[in-house]
């Protein structure tokens, strides 16, 4: 008979999902970080992204974010339910220190 073993402690891996978009109620981009240890050592992150849709209910994405926390063996996932703020980074996409023109009701409130 197998015994499944828990990590704890420093090997403990933790996926985070994290939803962006134009609104808050539209999400057009997710980011899932993974984490080693008590949340400190952020060890990689992936994005999937639309300019156009709705991407929180797609299958495709949800199938390889699945298969992303999967892969990184993580043995607890955090999941945020709300629309954090704006998709667009600043500095990339739009210059520091200004609020992004594609998303204004974002504007002084990230």
């Amino acid at each position: 008979m197998g015994t499944k073993v828990k990590r704890v402690g420093a090997d403990f891996r933790t996926g985070t999902i994290a939803y962006y978009g134009p609104d808050d109620m539209t999400v057009t981009k997710v980011i899932v970080g993974i984490t080693v240890g008590a949340g400190e050592n952020f060890i990689d992150n992936k994005k999937w992204s639309s300019e156009s849709k709705d991407i929180k209910n797609d299958n495709q994405i949800l199938g390889e974010i699945s298969a992303y926390l999967n892969l990184s063996k993580v043995d607890s996932v955090a999941r945020i339910e709300r629309v954090l703020g704006c998709p667009h980074e600043s500095g990339i996409d739009y210059p520091d220190g200004t609020t992004c023109q594609a998303c204004p009701f974002w504007a002084n409130k990230d």
